[in-house]
């Protein structure tokens, strides 16, 4: 069974789970120790808190008398071993692991108060329209070419003029990949910044056309053309929602670290 093969790994790891536990009553006949092993004594509250993280966890599983003694084997095996490490443990090593778990506490009482209590702002909608308008070219797919590079002998003097950009039609393209002053071709798909940037200048960029490069060392030929697309507003706001929630969240830090502010105080 999965509950009773994970049970032992997650009660070795309950310290770094997600959620805040809750608080751990006092041993009482409400809250009967259920095994000791070592310096430690499990109670029926831990037992019945591990087992709702795995029944969280897994809503299909099969809970049973079997799957709870698997559990509470588990916990006393992890109990046993806690009560050997700490018992070997120096004093310092005990202080750090104490600090450790201060906070560890900490911090789950902190993520608590931020599920909670933290003002929880979402972007408006006039908010979310004026990322789109601002920032439509990160949204959609840039503007792609397939492009062919044909690379040439320097100084070849039949195509030493070639300084322009030049339709190329049918028997065009053909006429140059057997050109004798080609000596190489390489076919491949870039975006236009990454073909742009190897040119001269921006030129005309439309199937068919060419133009020569590095002084004549190779010519670009635009085999194929994908135009850009902005997708509409409705298809990419639950995008922009979450791209705005790390500004949103800095923003309610801010607003609690001024109301709690009060209670801060550095000492020397």
């Amino acid at each position: 069974m999965r509950v009773i093969a994970t049970a032992l790994s997650l009660a070795v790891v309950l310290a770094a789970c997600s959620k805040a536990p809750q608080p751990t009553a006092a041993s009482s006949n409400d809250d009967p120790a259920l095994v000791k092993a070592g310096q430690f004594q499990i109670h029926q509250s831990e037992l019945d808190y591990q087992a709702g993280r795995i029944l969280s966890q897994n809503a299909n599983a099969n809970w049973d008398d079997d799957a709870e003694k698997a559990l509470l084997d588990s916990l006393a095996l992890t109990a046993a071993m806690a009560s050997e490490q700490q018992a070997l443990m120096s004093e310092s090593e005990l202080r750090e692991l104490d600090a450790a778990v201060k906070l560890h506490r900490l911090e789950l009482l902190a993520k608590r108060y931020m599920l909670e209590q933290m003002p929880k702002r979402q972007p408006t909608r006039a908010e979310v329209e004026a990322y789109y308008e601002k920032h439509k070219a990160s949204l959609g797919e840039p503007a792609s070419y397939q492009v062919t590079q044909y690379q040439l002998q320097p100084g070849c003097a039949e195509l030493g003029e070639l300084a322009k950009q030049h339709q190329l039609e049918g028997d065009a393209l053909v006429q140059l990949s057997r050109h004798s002053c080609v000596t190489s071709r390489k076919q491949q798909r870039q975006e236009f910044a990454a073909i742009a940037a190897k040119l001269p200048a921006d030129p005309q960029m439309q199937v068919g056309y060419w133009v020569q490069t590095q002084q004549g060392a190779s010519v670009w030929v635009l085999d194929q053309f994908r135009a850009s697309s902005i997708p509409p507003l409705s298809d990419v706001a639950a995008d922009i929602r979450q791209r705005l929630a790390p500004m949103y969240l800095k923003q309610s830090l801010q607003q609690v670290r001024e109301t709690l502010n009060k209670d801060i105080e550095y000492l020397d």
